[in-house]
C-alpha cells in the first residue's frame, strides 16, 4: 500500500513539474512575442520619423533652388498625414508648426526670387522682392529652431518607447 502511495504522490509531483513548466514556458513565449511586437513597432516609428525629417528636408532644398515643389507637396502630406494617425499630440502640433512655417518661409522665399524677364533669360530683382526676401530671411531660423525642436520630440518619444520595452 504504501508503495501505492509513492507512486502517487511521485506521479503527481511529476504532474505538477510539467503543469509549472508548461505554465513558465508559455508565459516566456508570451513576453518574448510581446517584446517583439513591442521592437517591430518602435523600428515603425523610427522609419516614420525619419520620413517625415527626410520630407522636410527635401521640401526645403527643393524650394530654394526654384524646383516645382508639387511632387514633393504629396511626399510631405503623405507623411505628415501617417504621423497624425499614429504619432503622439505633442509631435503633431509640432509638425504642424513646422508645416505652417515651412508653406509661409516658401511664400516669401519665392516671391522674393528674381522674376524671369521674357524669354532672355534675365531675371529682374525689384525692390518690391526686397521686403519678401528679408521676411523670408527673419523666418528661416524660426523654421530651423522648430525642425530642431520636432526631431528632439521625436528622438525622446523613441527613447521613451526603448525604455518601456525594458521595463
Amino acid at each position: 500500500m504504501s508503495s501505492i502511495i509513492t507512486v502517487l504522490i511521485s506521479g503527481f509531483f511529476g504532474l505538477l513539474v510539467a503543469i509549472v513548466t508548461w505554465k513558465l514556458a508559455n508565459s516566456r513565449e508570451k513576453r518574448n512575442f510581446k517584446h517583439q511586437q513591442i521592437r517591430e513597432e518602435i523600428k515603425e516609428y523610427e522609419q516614420m520619423y525619419i520620413s517625415v525629417i527626410s520630407s522636410i528636408d527635401k521640401t526645403i532644398r527643393i524650394i530654394e533652388s526654384r524646383e516645382s515643389i508639387d511632387r514633393q507637396i504629396d511626399e510631405l502630406s503623405l507623411v505628415s498625414a501617417l504621423t497624425n494617425l499614429k504619432g503622439n499630440n505633442v509631435i503633431n502640433k509640432k509638425l504642424s508648426e513646422v508645416s505652417d512655417l515651412i508653406f509661409i518661409w516658401s511664400s516669401e522665399y519665392r516671391k522674393g526670387m528674381p522674376k524671369k524677364f521674357g524669354e532672355t533669360g534675365l531675371n529682374i530683382v525689384s525692390n518690391m522682392d526686397r521686403k519678401h526676401i528679408k521676411k523670408a530671411e527673419e523666418l528661416y531660423p524660426k523654421l530651423m529652431s522648430a525642425i530642431n525642436e520636432l526631431i528632439k520630440l521625436m528622438k525622446s518619444d523613441l527613447v521613451k518607447m526603448k525604455k518601456d520595452l525594458i521595463y
